[in-house]
């Protein structure tokens, strides 16, 4: 049979002393959100005793890292599901831009959103300009229609 160390109060050595068991109840009750007196009356101790710990930079530095992690998670799974629902959002976008039955200007604004979030730009006039710049306007409606024919 295994003696239990001096001061675990039945928790078999497994979750320390009894007071390491209080400030671990709490850390758990301040990340919850509980004020002191709520605390206090929850885990049995004193409102003093709590402001005390308050102070200790050990239990400081505990309750920081625990509110971090909390944070953490919820960033974590807040992340997650926005990155789920930006892979669904093309396909949504697809869905409007062919949708017949939705207004033309609407349709148009889910190709350009779609466009523009898929990273495409296109040329802009000043390009355009170099490109074109000393052809008359018939070569440049030549080239145009060539162009437009081979995409076809």
């Amino acid at each position: 049979m295994a003696t239990r160390r001096k001061g675990t109060k039945g928790h078999g050595g497994r979750c320390g002393t009894a007071k390491e068991f209080q400030r671990a109840r709490a850390l758990a009750c301040f990340v919850a959100g509980k004020n002191v007196e709520e605390t206090a009356k929850e885990i049995g101790v004193a409102r003093s005793t709590l402001s005390v710990w308050k102070t200790e930079p050990e239990f400081t530095a505990q309750l920081k890292t625990a509110r971090g992690l909390i944070i953490s998670a919820a960033t974590k799974s807040v992340a997650e599901e926005i990155a789920e629902g930006a892979a669904a959002a093309p396909r949504v976008l697809i869905e409007i831009m062919n949708d017949l039955e939705q207004p033309a200007a609407t349709r148009v604004l889910a190709a350009k959103d779609l466009l523009d979030r898929g990273g495409y730009k296109p040329p802009d006039k000043l390009e355009l300009r170099k490109q074109f710049d000393g052809m008359s306007p018939d070569e440049v409606v030549a080239i145009a229609t060539q162009r437009l024919l081979k995409g076809r």
